[in-house]
């Protein structure tokens, strides 16, 4: 299969990324005034290291106007090659963060992504995830509860803003009181 080159939106006079999740530097020249006269820089296209996040996803350190920047690799190939996302999110459809190639992305929405991520790695959520203080059965009667939100975070041992999400149903959301 044949590499294809885009320039990086926001950096098409330096960068491009391939729709194998490669990104390079352009080969450029430059002129400054130095003591003696103007001097030329050259700066030869190469390919980039990535580095990994803690979550594992690749990233690459781009500058522009003197200010470097850290992007994720799937996020610029995704907006090189699909456009821009409109507040969507990038999906890896294997799982492996570690595979930016274009054929192995897609657009979704954060509930989409949650879900296949919950699906395909087993990554678990709510009460199955062990660690979490609230139980499901906790979900209504905390949405039923009238007294203030410190009170009632103090007695489930948890912040003031995970009840406020609870209350709001921005948080345990699968869980529905149809009444």
């Amino acid at each position: 299969m044949r590499e294809t080159w885009r320039a990086v939106v926001g950096y098409e006079s330096k960068y491009e990324v391939s729709d194998l999740g490669n990104i390079r530097s352009k080969f450029r020249q430059q002129e400054f005034n130095a003591r003696w006269g103007v001097a030329k820089m050259r700066f030869p296209a190469k390919i980039m290291l990535q580095s990994k996040t803690k979550a594992g996803y690749k990233y690459v350190s781009l500058s522009k106007d003197a200010v470097k920047k850290k992007h994720l690799v799937h996020r610029l190939v995704m907006r090189a090659f699909a456009g821009d996302s409109c507040g969507l999110q990038v999906n890896h459809k294997d799982g492996n963060k570690g595979n930016n190639a274009l054929p192995n992305l897609e657009y979704c929405t954060p509930s989409e992504n949650l879900s296949l991520a919950t699906k395909m790695l087993g990554t678990r959520r709510g009460e199955a995830f062990g660690t979490g203080k609230i139980k499901e059965s906790d979900i209504k009667t905390i949405r039923a509860d009238k007294r203030l939100l410190r009170e009632i975070a103090s007695e489930y041992g948890v912040t003031l803003q995970a009840i406020h999400l609870i209350k709001r149903k921005k948080n345990w959301c699968a869980y529905r009181d149809w009444e």
